[in-house]
């Protein structure tokens, strides 16, 4: 690599030195004032090396195990990151970079040799794709449907409710002729209710997991113009790779980073990465530098992943693909979990208020009736089993109390509207991924839009005739 840098002092602009008490440099002409000679400070001159030393946090893209390349992938990530002469300067410029990678500009890459290069190519810099997101299975999805507040307090309440039924009908003695029992029945019903939540919410969010996967696969699913053994060619976006020359033409979706080769008043619109809506005018690498030196205007012969060709033609050799793109970069750091929406987090704190007052009111209640009962003992003749059956009931009350209290049909009417929701919606050619979605866009009062934004309708209207 340390081959490919060129030496600064031929290549770094004069805008970019600056003066230094420490190198001077004895000047051959006498002084006007004095006639002797003067020493004149020098300009400093910068390593170039430093341009291209990693980021903290991504030193492992800058190792690469049996590079056939002279650049590794940091390496590359530091023409865009952001946007750094420097670095482009350090890696040699365009001739540097095409040394480096081992392509041909004027033919592009081999067709006959793509194959074999791609594996390596691939193999040191990567596909040109997003690894996919792995998606919950339904096991996984029930289960964070079970951490609801709500639910979890249904769960307690209804396990409690259930074994204490189970003994006051077939561990207490009855006499003959009484009626059987059934205080289990009330927390059958309430585990019954909460496993058809948990499985009408967890199989709706998978279905559409799944539909979103393929979806996702068919949007990224386009072909890009390339130059390969001197001509163009379409292949997959999947299939770029790092070296090959990409077309730009009006109206594009730039697939990759890399830089300008030539072209003819090329403008791209960069606002999904940077928020800028103003058109940048593109330089081809070769001039980069004489423009540097002539102008004030630094030249820009970066092409973004994710920007649009606005007007002009040209090529650009691609430099980093997939996660190490601009645009990969962006997607894969807002692949976060989705936070609460509003109704979960009302239903999170009815669930809170009410696991405190029914608590709180339940073990009220069980400590009066037990200082009742404690207070009647010493008058009380009966067996102890009977005794201890009285206490059983006095903890059944308590704890039937706070059964009462948990609405448990609120969140089975609520699971229940929004897959009614998201079924209508499905009509209308609306897929919604996740359930609970419906219910945020419900609570949508306006839509916040940047500069670069446009809504539209879709549909065409006749507005007259000529």
């Amino acid at each position: 690599m340390a081959n490919n840098l060129l030496d600064p002092n031929l290549l770094l602009s004069p805008r970019q030195r600056s003066a230094s008490e420490s190198d001077t440099v004895v000047s051959a002409e006498p002084s006007v004032c004095t006639g002797e000679t003067t020493a004149a400070p020098s300009l400093v001159v910068p390593d170039p090396k430093q341009a291209l030393e990693p980021d903290p946090g991504t030193e492992a893209d800058f190792v690469v195990a049996d590079n056939p390349f002279d650049y590794s992938p940091g390496q590359l990530n530091k023409l865009l990151n952001p946007k750094s002469l420097d670095a482009f300067r350090a890696l040699g410029g365009l001739e540097g970079l095409t040394r480096g990678l081992h392509v041909d500009i004027n033919a592009g890459l081999s067709v006959d040799e793509v194959g074999q290069a791609s594996a390596a190519r691939i193999r040191v810099y990567g596909q040109n794709q997003l690894p996919p997101k792995k998606p919950k299975s339904i096991w996984r999805l029930m289960w964070i449907t079970m951490h609801e507040a709500v639910l979890v307090m249904l769960l307690v309440a209804g396990v409690i409710s259930l074994a204490l039924g189970l003994y006051e009908t077939f561990g207490v003695h009855k006499e003959a002729g009484s009626p059987t029992s059934v205080d289990w029945v009330e927390g059958v019903a309430i585990l019954a209710a909460v496993v058809i939540v948990v499985v009408v919410a967890s199989h709706n969010d998978w279905q559409k997991e799944k539909a979103f996967v393929k979806l996702n696969t068919k949007k990224d699913d386009r072909e890009v113009k390339v130059f390969r053994s001197g001509k163009s060619m379409l292949i997959n976006v999947s299939d770029v790779v790092v070296g090959d020359v990409v077309y730009l033409e009006p109206g594009d979706l730039v697939p990759v980073d890399g830089i300008l080769i030539n072209g003819h008043n090329v403008k791209c619109d960069e606002s999904s990465a940077t928020g800028e809506s103003d058109a940048l005018r593109k330089t081809a690498g070769p001039h980069v530098f004489d423009m540097e030196a002539k102008s004030t205007k630094e030249p820009d012969p970066f092409i973004i992943s994710s920007s649009r060709v606005i007007e002009g033609m040209g090529t650009f050799l691609c430099t980093s693909v997939g996660v190490h793109c601009s645009f990969g970069k962006i997607m894969m750091s807002i692949r976060t979990d989705i936070e609460s929406t509003p109704l979960q987090k009302k239903l999170e704190g009815l669930a809170v208020a009410i696991a405190k007052l029914g608590g709180g009111a339940s073990a009220l209640m069980f400590f009066i009736l037990l200082f009742r009962f404690c207070a009647n003992l010493p008058e009380d003749h009966r067996p102890a089993e009977e005794k201890a059956s009285t206490f059983v009931d006095l903890l059944v009350v308590a704890i039937s109390l706070i059964a009462v209290a948990v609405p448990e049909g609120l969140p089975l009417a609520v699971t229940l509207a929004l897959a009614f929701a998201t079924t209508r919606l499905l009509k209308e050619n609306n897929l919604v991924r996740v359930l609970r979605a419906c219910e945020t866009m419900g609570n949508a009062t306006c839509i916040c839009s940047d500069k670069t934004g446009t809504l539209v309708r879709t549909t065409e209207t006749k507005t007259g005739l000529r």
